[in-house]
Parts: structure tokens; C-alpha cells; sequence
């Protein structure tokens, strides 16, 4: 199930980024101020989504269950292994999220072969499953280390997420906003 899971999302976002890479290149050829625009105004929209985070703004979005003492739905279904269970997680796991989007969007500006492009998509897609694929193949190679250990990372990310968040929607709001800003000045 594993695999059927990898294979769907890695291949969808491949995809996906086979097919957006050159409506991009075409749309940046055809007004090359869209390219300064799209950073610019992505990395307004992330600034602002970070001073919200760090501001707390988005705390009041919690769910509260309205059954505590039942399992979530997702372990109820995940329980067990189901092949069109895999696939649908493969599929919404490897929907291009916003980051993702602005790396073809950069790599767009490459000029390059279909061959290059395909292998530069598929390293950036090992990096961005590597965070879960990782612990995964550590589970079976040393599971109750592994266990504990993501246990511990999880209660840290859990209570650190929103300062992780902000400051990672502000790193790369000031990097997109500022080489946006150089690419209409230079």
C-alpha cells in the first residue's frame, strides 16, 4: 500500500508539473513583467500570512470534536489497508501545494530540455516526500526507536507549529517579494 501511495503521489505531482512548467514558461515569454508580479505579490501574501500566524490570528480555526472518546475518522479508515484508499491519499498528498507551484514557476525561467526539467521535478518531489518517507523506511529498520523519536518530534512540531509556520511563510515572502523587486529594478 505503501507504494501504491508514493507512486500515486510522486506521479500525479510529476505530472502536474510536467504540464504547468510550460504554460508558465509561455505565460512569463509573453509579458515579462507578470514573472516580478507573481513574486511580488506571492511574497506580500505571505508576509501577511505570517504576521497573522505570529499574531495568532488563525488559533480560532481548531476543530473541537464533537465525539472525544472515538477514533478520527482518517485512523478509523487507515486501520486497515485499502488499495483505492491509497491511491485517493496518493492523489490529495501530491496536489501541488503554493510552494510547489512557485518552484515550477522558477524552474519555468530555466530554458531547459524536457529531460532535465523532468529530472529536476523529480529531486524536488524526493525533497518534499523525504520528511515522510524517511521515518517510514527508519520504522522498518528500527521500529520502537523510530516510534519514539517521531513521537517526541511530533509533540515538539505540535507545540512549535505556528511559530514554524510564520517564520517559514516569512522567509519565503521576503525572498520571493525581494527577488522580485531586483528582477523589475535589474
Amino acid at each position: 500500500m505503501l507504494s501504491i501511495y508514493v507512486a500515486t503521489a510522486m506521479g500525479f505531482s510529476l505530472a502536474l508539473g510536467m504540464l504547468a512548467a510550460p504554460l508558465l514558461e509561455k505565460l512569463i515569454k509573453v509579458s515579462p513583467h507578470l514573472s516580478p508580479a507573481i513574486d511580488i505579490g506571492g511574497g506580500t501574501l505571505l508576509l501577511v500570512v505570517a504576521f497573522l500566524l505570529e499574531r495568532g490570528h488563525f488559533s480560532r480555526l481548531k476543530r473541537h470534536d464533537k465525539h472525544p472518546d472515538r477514533d478520527p475518522w482518517t485512523e478509523r479508515v487507515m486501520k486497515e489497508p485499502r488499495l483505492p484508499v491509497a491511491f485517493a491519499m496518493g492523489l490529495y498528498t501530491g496536489t501541488p501545494g503554493l510552494y510547489y507551484v512557485l518552484g515550477i514557476k522558477e524552474l519555468s525561467t530555466f530554458h531547459i530540455g524536457s529531460a532535465e526539467q523532468f529530472a529536476l521535478l523529480f529531486a524536488f518531489n524526493v525533497i518534499m516526500v523525504s520528511p515522510a518517507l524517511i521515518p517510514l523506511i527508519l520504522y522498518f529498520a528500527r521500529p520502537k526507536t523510530t516510534a519514539a523519536r517521531v513521537d517526541r518530534l511530533d509533540k515538539w512540531i505540535t507545540e512549535h507549529s505556528r511559530t514554524l509556520l510564520a517564520s517559514a511563510a516569512a522567509v519565503l515572502g521576503i525572498f520571493l517579494a525581494a527577488s522580485g523587486i531586483s528582477k523589475l529594478l535589474g
